[in-house]
């Protein structure tokens, strides 16, 4: 069974009160489920990241070179397609870094132009960018084993780093410690580390994870990472101690993802599926804090499959006998349907919900136990 590590508990029913619960959970899980004819779609996302200034997400597209923005509804909205094809993007101000087959394209999301295009010599397979904060470019050449630097005032390249890798893959800005973190697609990959000050190559750990993609940073300083082996999101420890855990699987080629520390979400594109889920990452400190005593307490797990489109099963971990309560809700907050009321004696308990019935669309799921409440979002397709 799937755990929920990042199970987002809510305790204050006043507090979460529908109307509430549609504002926490404005974005929510889009899906392609757009007809032959619709413009534009999700086609093999590879990157995402959150445009916080204008309030939506932006996806690179790796199969046709565009850059799409998804709003708080869903909706989609071309930004730029003036590429073949586009990887890893990163976000400053207005100005997104994409890395593209003609190399690391600057474009304005808010004109949507191409502004520049800055080639980079020698480069095989540009995959992931990052930008830190002097004007230095970085991205990764995945094919070629190298992470080139690009001047982002000047358009001047050089290999940043040119030995020492192997297949990089994910980049990962650590200005804490001045250096750039790398994750590779290959077999049991280290996570690595590149000084920015002399682009000296060093492993943070050792791992037994495989064809990673993507490199991500919640609020506390965990980081994730995205396997296409597995289909799975791992988090390490911020000091990389222990081992690392299954936060979130089910993924269709999870590639780079990126947490939007305003949403508390982490984002995975996926690739193989053409969809982006969006998973709730609760603050360390704050669920600490809110977390009820051992003996009665409501661990959540996700729901399967999310898409669905007949039968949805939540699953859920009980510390004590309780009475238990699961509700469905409808976009606009409305009960449509009480699957479970009853008492539940300790341990794992699951319902099933079944959509037959049900128009395509969002709909959130309430669950009461143990003095608690969680609250969930599901996504009904036809």
């Amino acid at each position: 069974m799937e755990l929920w590590i990042g199970a987002n508990h809510l305790y204050d029913h006043e507090v979460f009160a529908m109307s509430r619960i549609l504002i926490k959970f404005a974005v929510c899980l889009f899906l392609s489920l757009i007809t032959a004819n619709a413009q534009p779609v999700f086609n093999q996302p590879e990157s995402v990241t959150f445009d916080t200034e204008r309030d939506r997400y932006l996806v690179s597209n790796t199969a046709d070179g565009s850059i799409v923005a998804m709003d708080t509804t869903g909706a989609l909205t071309l930004i730029n397609d003036d590429q073949t094809s586009c990887r890893g993007i990163h976000l400053d101000g207005a100005l997104l870094y994409a890395a593209c087959d003609a190399g690391v394209a600057v474009i304005n999301v808010v004109s949507g132009e191409t502004q520049a295009t800055f080639a980079v010599p020698g480069a095989v397979f540009l995959n992931d960018v990052v930008a830190d904060t002097t004007g230095s470019i970085y991205v990764s050449d995945s094919a070629g084993g190298a992470i080139y630097r690009v001047d982002a005032a000047t358009g001047a390249v050089s290999g940043f780093v040119t030995a020492g890798l192997a297949n990089p893959n994910g980049l990962l800005l650590d200005p804490e410690n001045n250096r750039l973190l790398v994750c590779s697609f290959r077999d049991n990959t280290p996570i690595q580390a590149i000084s920015l000050a002399d682009s000296s190559v060093s492993v943070v750990v050792e791992t037994t994870l495989s064809n990673l993609d993507g490199l991500a940073r919640d609020a506390d300083g965990r980081i994730y990472a995205s396997s296409w082996a597995t289909n799975s999101v791992y988090r390490f420890n911020a000091d990389f101690s222990g081992q690392p855990e299954v936060f979130s699987d089910g993924h269709a080629g999870p590639a780079d993802i990126s947490f939007s520390e305003e949403e508390g979400v982490l984002a995975v594109p996926n690739f193989n599926g053409n969809t982006i889920d969006f998973l709730d990452v609760p603050a360390l400190t704050a669920s600490e804090d809110a977390l009820p005593p051992q003996e009665s307490r409501l661990l959540v797990f996700p729901p399967y499959p999310n898409p669905a489109s007949r039968v949805v099963t939540m699953s859920y971990e009980l510390s004590k006998a309780t009475d238990v309560r699961v509700t469905v809700y409808d976009l606009a907050g409305r009960a449509r349907e009480e699957i479970l009321a009853g008492r539940q004696t300790a341990g794992e308990h699951a319902v099933r919900w079944d959509t037959d019935g049900y128009a395509a669309g969002v709909y959130f799921y309430m669950i009461d136990a143990c003095d608690t409440s969680h609250v969930g979002k599901m996504m009904v397709v036809r």
